[in-house]
């Protein structure tokens, strides 16, 4: 007996599609895992420049050893195994505009000294130099604000996040000593 041409030779489809199903739940499982580590990673460093900013603009004489003790704090509790930098500045409104009046940087972890991106982690300026703030932000004479910027590298992606918050005390505080 021989069979009609057209019937179809079906024996195993289930099992190709099975496979390719597989492939596909577990490609797209992988991407949103990686899209899940990315988020939480920039959420982790909003919230460290968020406790930095905080700590720091409540201080009229920062000091550097309890600046760099929460940023080593947040680093080995939130971020670590990742490098990390953290900056902070003070930045005053001046009549030619806002300036960086001090800025205080430290690196975190194995590598974080001869990664450039880190090393050169800040987008707010140089000390002593013009602020370069966000476009829609302003300040009003006499303003001072503190600015903590937090650099981590995830893989071979820089991540950056930045919060703003005025002092809590009338002047500029003192750099950090």
């Amino acid at each position: 007996m021989r069979m009609s041409r057209g019937k179809h030779w079906t024996r195993g489809a289930a099992a190709l599609e099975c496979a390719m199903g597989t492939v596909a739940l577990v490609t797209v499982s992988l991407l949103a895992f990686d899209l899940y580590r990315l988020s939480d990673s920039q959420a982790t460093a909003v919230n460290s420049a968020v406790t930095v900013a905080d700590y720091t603009s409540r201080e009229t004489a920062p000091e550097s050893d309890y600046i760099r003790d929460l940023e080593q704090f947040l680093y080995n509790n939130q971020i670590a195994p990742s490098n990390a930098a953290f900056v902070v500045s003070a930045v005053e409104q001046q009549d030619e505009g806002p300036q960086v009046v001090w800025l205080k940087r430290n690196l975190f972890g194995s590598n974080a000294a001869s990664d450039t991106g880190l090393a050169n982690c800040g987008k707010i300026g140089s000390a002593n130099g013009p602020a370069t703030l966000p476009a829609e932000f302003t300040m009003s004479a006499d303003e001072v604000i503190i600015v903590a910027e937090v650099c981590v590298r995830q893989d071979d992606e820089l991540l950056y996040q930045h919060h703003i918050l005025p002092t809590r005390e009338d002047g500029v505080p003192t750099a950090p000593a």
